[in-house]
Order: structure tokens, then sequence, then C-alpha cells
């Protein structure tokens, strides 16, 4: 295991210690106009357990792994969401957690690096659990650009208009905790090293993916 068992319930008590507010750590540079999305595509989970959006028989399958506080993973994902928007019975996009988070990460991260987007990736977690994966994910790389150093769940359970105590009674368990560490698990079996990075039959791409693979959405 990437936290072991006695690493994954100190963390527990961290994050209840931290009930109700996630302090985060958010670069200045973050300045980007992000589109508006339709809430209207198909969403489902995996058999494996990941929340995908799009195409229910699709013709190309993304992986995304991305970070809440990577800027490049932002855009990215609204770049592929807006994608997904103009082909949805054509594109199947799958998330994927990697938080390069010392707490979480700690393979890769041996240094404070992206403090607290472990703790955002387990709140899209438990937002899932109350069918409200993309809505909140899509709503956290629209927030967080603006450099904002404490999140507040309850007015984040608001705005998704969803029960906010079982929000912070999902967000603090064990299996959420589990959930990022076996996304994080699989990244690295990928040789995964950075994020944005995608998984496309089976071949990594970091950073972003190429026209040629793009290409394969407006094949006959």
């Amino acid at each position: 295991f990437l936290l072991h068992q006695k690493s994954i319930l100190g963390l527990l008590v961290l994050l209840v210690l931290a009930f109700g507010t996630l302090r985060i750590f958010i670069p200045t540079y973050w300045n980007y106009h992000y589109p508006q999305l339709s809430g209207n595509i198909t969403t489902g989970i995996t058999e494996e357990g990941h929340p995908w959006i799009g195409a229910e028989d699709p013709k190309l399958v993304i992986k995304e792994f991305t970070d809440y506080q990577c800027f490049q993973c932002s855009k990215a994902h609204f770049f592929l969401r807006l994608l997904v928007d103009k082909y949805p019975d054509k594109i199947r996009l799958v998330h994927y957690h990697y938080p390069m988070d010392e707490k979480f990460n700690t393979v890769l991260v041996k240094e404070p690096f992206h403090t607290g987007s472990g703790m955002l990736a387990l709140l899209t977690i438990a937002a899932a659990r109350q069918d409200k994966f993309w809505e909140a994910n899509d709503s956290l790389y629209a927030v967080i650009r603006h450099g904002i150093t404490t999140f507040n769940i309850q007015e984040f359970a608001e705005k998704l208009q969803i029960d906010a105590d079982q929000l912070k009674k999902d967000m603090y368990s064990e299996s959420a905790l589990k959930q990022v560490e076996s996304d994080i698990r699989t990244g690295l079996k990928n040789n995964i090293i950075g994020t944005p990075s995608f998984i496309v039959d089976g071949k990594v791409y970091t950073g972003r993916l190429p026209n040629e693979i793009l290409d394969i959405i407006n094949e006959e």
C-alpha cells in the first residue's frame, strides 16, 4: 500500500480535525477562462469504479490522470470536456485521481508539493457517492483558479445541492482514501510520473494528447 494502515488512520484523524474547511495552496498564476459545459451528457461508473462521462459505446476512450492543483491538468481537462460535449456519442472520458501531494503520492512526491490536492480528490469521491462527481470535478477546477487558500465544504455542498453531512462523512472515510490509493497505484504501474497524463489503448501520453489520437473521432 502507498498509505499503510496506520498512515491511513492517522490521516483520517488529521482530516477530522480539519472538518468543514480544507486548507490548500494554489499558485497565483491561475488565471484562465473556463468554458461553460453541458450538464446533459451521459455519465456512469466503470466496472473498476471509475467515473466516466460521454459515450456509452465509445469510439475513443481516454483515461485522464489529474491533480486538482495542476494548472495544465485544468486546461487539459476542460479541453477534453468540450470535446465530449461536441462528440458525446464518440468519446468517453474516464477519471483517475493522481494527486501530486506528499501526503498521498508518497512514492513520487518526497517534499511538500500540491498540498491539499489529495483532500480535494477525496471530496470528489464523496460527491460521486451522491451522483455528483462531474459537477464537483468541474466546479473544483473552475473555482480554485482564483488562488483561494481555504475551501468551505458546507458551501460547496450547497452549491452542488447535496447533503453536506454525508459529503463530509464519505470524504473522511477509509474507503475514499483507498480509492485514491488505488488510482495512484494504477498510475505508478503505468509509469506515470507527472500530470496531466492520459492512457489511450494502453499507451501513456503526458502533458497532452497528440493530434492523431484526437483525429480518431473524425474517422468513419
